[in-house]
């Protein structure tokens, strides 16, 4: 995995449809990080599934702090979250 980084302004994060990472995962992270609501991140989540990938932003970026979460599968690698 990469680190992505920026400088205090605002990104665009593209959202991937995948067969490893957990459709209620990408809607915990969008609910928990993004601040959508349940219906929102249901939503969303159909709308990746549908499209393949979707950009979610732009996200003001407000410190470079980094969060690495996981979905579960001790395989898959975590996503890092700015």
């Amino acid at each position: 995995m990469h680190d992505i980084c920026t400088d205090a302004g605002s990104i665009t994060l593209f959202i991937h449809n995948d067969d490893n990472t957990p459709v209620e995962f990408v809607r915990q992270l969008l609910r928990n990080v993004f601040g959508k609501s349940e219906r929102d991140a249901i939503a969303f989540t159909a709308l990746i599934e549908q499209k393949e990938k979707v950009a979610c932003g732009p996200i003001r970026v407000r410190s470079p702090r980094r969060c690495w979460v996981r979905h579960g599968k001790a395989s898959a690698p975590p996503v890092m979250v700015c």
